[in-house]
């Protein structure tokens, strides 16, 4: 006898927990199923080292999931201004150049995470099975089976695969990913600095690599991005506190002097994007669907935007009475979703080779581009609302 559900999600993370909230007020009996049970009695004096740019488009689907207060009363830092440059050139964002009172928000990945799982304790359609690990599934036409490595079966209507960028889901249903290197590893750790941020994302291009410097809530720290090659990141993560310092203060300014804080974490970066979402029964969401590089830091982004689509296309099937976990209902989620990441993917690239990539010989024009957005109101008003993800 199998534990029945009408979907499983396979994934704990942010993704995942979102689309289940998106489900609330459904008579769907839903399960998540996660490897590890998380600790969220975590030091609230130190940074997670994982943090996300939350866009307005991820903070209207927060609201509209009733989690933001509660994610705000943990902790959050709202930024206005965005500054970008390279050594010849510089391109300044405000929140005024759209009559809006912050372009987004920097919050650790912890926090989202622990506000979204708490939401969901107070959600009764839905199972928390965790910590588990799964042995196999298999698709038949009347529904989706999972077995976990102790022999338990369960059952569902629906799966849907929200289990990252290393989806088992996907590897057990061989679905077909393109994968590339980005050839970066980035580096994030946070900092303390002698200036006050003062709202302010700061991101410096520069032939070798790219720094980027995110508020956090206390006025004078940042988390911070800093994509090299392998080599370089490696050696950075090797030294002493005293030599990152001493490197990373050669060459970022802006902010007085620079010490590190924490520890440092690094991780390669790839692009992956799965050539169909979904199948009969099956759906993915977020990392496990696409992974972007995060000179832009849309990444998380996306995958709010695939939970938000995929809950609204499910709530509109049961409003209809139609099946909300066939090919033909799922098809619309794939699609709107494919073409609107695809766009971003694409966008990334041409953003990495402009500013990473470019040879020497063509960098003076991209300068000049990048001053020639910087003097004009509109284009830099239409990319502060492509970037914003505003929906409202």
């Amino acid at each position: 006898m199998s534990d029945q559900f009408d979907i499983i999600i396979i994934g704990g993370g942010m993704v995942g927990l979102a689309l289940a909230i998106a489900l609330k007020d459904t008579p769907l009996k839903i399960a998540i199923i996660d490897t590890e049970l998380p600790d969220f009695n975590y030091d609230t004096k130190t940074y997670d080292l994982r943090v996300s740019a939350i866009n307005l488009g991820s903070l209207n689907f927060f609201i509209e999931l009733g989690v933001w207060s509660a994610i705000e009363q943990e902790r959050v830092s709202a930024y206005d201004k965005m500054l970008v440059w390279t050594k010849n050139s510089t391109l300044a964002f405000s929140a005024n150049d759209v009559n809006k009172p912050e372009l987004g928000f920097i919050v650790e990945n912890r926090v989202i995470r622990k506000c979204l799982w708490g939401e969901l304790q107070q959600q009764e359609n839905v199972t928390f099975i965790v910590p588990c690990k799964l042995k196999s599934v298999k698709i038949d036409p009347d529904n989706a089976k999972l077995e976990t490595i102790d022999g338990k079966i369960m059952s569902a209507k629906l799966l849907i695969g929200a289990d990252g960028a290393q989806s088992w889901l996907r590897q057990q249903l061989k679905f077909v990913v393109k994968k590339s290197s980005y050839g970066h590893t980035a580096l994030v750790t946070t900092v303390q600095t002698e200036l006050a941020h003062e709202h302010t994302a700061y991101q410096y291009f520069l032939p070798e690599g790219t720094v980027a410097f995110l508020p956090l809530a206390n006025p004078n720290h940042c988390s911070i991005v800093w994509y090299h090659t392998a080599e370089k990141t490696q050696n950075l993560k090797n030294y002493s506190e005293a030599e990152f310092n001493v490197q990373l203060n050669l060459i970022f300014d802006k902010l007085g002097e620079i010490s590190v804080s924490d520890r440092r974490l690094s991780f390669p970066l790839n692009k992956q994007h799965i050539e169909h979402y979904v199948q009969n029964r099956v759906a993915f969401i977020g990392d496990a669907a696409h992974t972007i590089h995060p000179l832009a830091g849309q990444g998380v982004n996306l995958g709010f935007s695939d939970a938000r689509c995929l809950a609204q296309i499910i709530l509109t099937a049961l409003e209809n009475k139609k099946d909300y976990f066939t090919y033909s209902t799922l098809r619309k989620y794939e699609r709107q979703r494919k073409a609107d990441n695809t766009v971003f993917l694409t966008a990334m690239d041409a953003l990495k080779y402009c500013f990473t990539d470019l040879p020497a010989t063509l960098t003076p024009w991209r300068d000049r581009g990048v001053t020639l957005v910087n003097k004009s109101t509109l284009l830099k008003k239409l990319f502060i609302e492509q970037a914003l993800g505003d929906s409202e």
